[in-house]
């Protein structure tokens, strides 16, 4: 049986497919993901793995889906943003579809990590979302601004603002959301949230100054978004 370490994702090393299927070493949170991803299979979604089971040294099998990450220094065009966007939005709809007792009060459940790493792109088009360690119950727009933000490569050295303008545009349109305060807020907030993630993991100093740095530069340029 054919055995080789696959690359994407940001969250788990050591992610191996064996044949058909892909052997994933369990995180903390393992029995939330499993539970989000038997609810995705229930409800005939099909832009995620299926989980099959645990093998005999404790990792996870899911189902190997074919297409490719990207790294997360891409700049992704046009199509590739407007067919993420409508995945994304596939996902959310099938995921709000879980138990009160998960959602809580809450729209539905997060990816947490959405970035062009954590997508398999086939031909130029999104199939699927991998890699769910930090889905969490959210908000919609959690994942929609974080992607606005790593995904788009909102930042100084992605593209002109000008032109990050029009592929938000994109990117809302796809979702089925507006260009609005709430999604600027949502692309703040996300900034804001890794920063805290960052502090209390106790990342480098320096990490945590270049963060601080992009979320000023997007405080600066939010006008010029709309």
């Amino acid at each position: 049986m054919t055995r080789c370490e696959l690359s994407g994702g940001r969250v788990t090393p050591g992610v191996v497919r064996v044949g058909q299927t892909v052997r994933r070493p369990m995180g903390p949170r393992a029995p939330f993901v499993h539970e989000l991803l038997r609810h995705l299979d229930g409800v005939g979604f099909v832009g995620a793995p299926k989980l099959l089971g645990v093998d005999d040294v404790g990792r996870e099998i899911i189902t190997f889906l074919p297409g490719a990450p990207m790294p997360g220094t891409v700049i992704l065009g046009d199509a590739e943003i407007l067919s993420a966007a409508m995945l994304l939005r596939q996902y959310h709809d099938a995921a709000a579809g879980m138990s009160a007792d998960v959602l809580g009060r809450h729209e539905t459940v997060v990816h947490g990590d959405l970035g062009s790493w954590n997508i398999l792109w086939l031909d130029g088009n999104a199939v699927a979302l991998i890699d769910f360690d930090e889905a969490r119950p959210g908000e919609r727009l959690e994942d929609v601004g974080y992607f606005a933000w790593k995904g788009l490569r909102l930042v100084a050295e992605g593209p002109l603002v000008e032109d990050q303008r029009r592929r938000l545009s994109i990117l809302a349109e796809g979702y089925g959301v507006r260009v609005d305060d709430d999604l600027l807020d949502a692309i703040e907030a996300a900034v804001a949230w890794l920063t805290d993630k960052g502090r209390a993991e106790a990342w480098p100093d320096d990490a945590l100054a270049q963060l601080d740095g992009k979320r000023r530069w997007l405080g600066q340029v939010r006008p010029r978004l709309f």
